[in-house]
């Protein structure tokens, strides 16, 4: 069940983050086809977890990455 509604809400996401952040959409692909994949609920939902865990990661990295890549020096008027 949960299966089908993480493919369908997954599949856009993928193609809009493969432009800029590869990593996080590789890790939202992997994350459909263990969602997708047989196998006891006990082992698919810990897959899961993990599979979330990648996701988080990556996304940490990349706003590091963003914020390194994007930030600018503000100056403050001297009175």
């Amino acid at each position: 069940m949960f299966g089908l509604q993480i493919r369908r809400a997954a599949g856009p996401m993928v193609g809009q983050l493969k432009i800029q952040f590869g990593p996080i959409a590789d890790a939202v692909s992997s994350l459909v086809l263990v969602a997708t994949r047989g196998g006891s609920e006990q082992v698919r939902l810990r897959s899961l977890r993990e599979q979330v865990g990648h996701i988080r990661t990556a996304i940490d990295i990349m706003m590091k990455k963003v914020k390194e890549q994007h930030s600018v020096a503000i100056e403050t008027a001297d009175d």
